[in-house]
């Protein structure tokens, strides 16, 4: 017999997404606890394609700060985040910052997208698990997205960042990156 009262089995259900939600934002926002396992030698050797399928090798940016942002055009995160970073790529007061975006995609998907997503810095594509072994090395090893390294002048991972940039944030976090030694 029905008493008129709601059904109390939703509240554990909805205390459980609230915190599933919860935890899962923190999540995204922490940085992974996971050391660097690449060389700055290897990491300036890694060869990538392309959104055109050109060989493109890191060490192209040697000598620069890099930021490297791995993405997908499936990752709602990384779709938002990607103006953010184009946007960043295009100040004149960065422009010794080189920004590289990996797509963890399909070639196909990366050169649709791309087609209607105008972005102002190279894209290189994941190809034969080297993107998700980069990814790895730089302390990403669940290929959660979006995934960042900030790499110095010299070739030192100085910072990883699980989950998008926000507006600002690049520009607080490699000023100090710009500055010759």
């Amino acid at each position: 017999m029905n008493s008129g009262r709601p059904s109390i089995r939703i509240a554990p259900l909805f205390v459980v997404a609230v915190l599933f939600g919860l935890l899962s934002t923190w999540w995204l926002h922490q940085t992974p606890q996971n050391p660097v396992t690449i060389s700055q030698g290897a990491l300036m050797a890694m060869t990538l394609p392309d959104a055109e399928g050109h060989p493109r090798t890191l060490a192209e940016w040697q000598g620069r700060p890099i930021v490297i942002n791995f993405w997908a055009t499936w990752c709602l995160p990384c779709v938002e985040e990607l103006p953010t970073l184009s946007q960043f790529a295009s100040q004149p007061e960065f422009a010794d910052v080189a920004v590289i975006g990996i797509a963890m995609d399909t070639p196909q998907a990366v050169q649709t997208f791309l087609k209607t997503h105008h972005l102002s810095y190279p894209v290189l594509q994941e190809s034969q698990g080297i993107g998700e072994n980069l990814q790895s090395r730089l302390g990403n090893p669940a290929g959660s997205l979006p995934f960042s390294a900030v790499i110095n002048r010299q070739g030192r991972v100085v910072e990883t960042r699980l989950g998008p940039w926000k507006k600002g944030e690049l520009e607080s976090h490699l000023r100090p990156l710009l500055v010759k030694e």
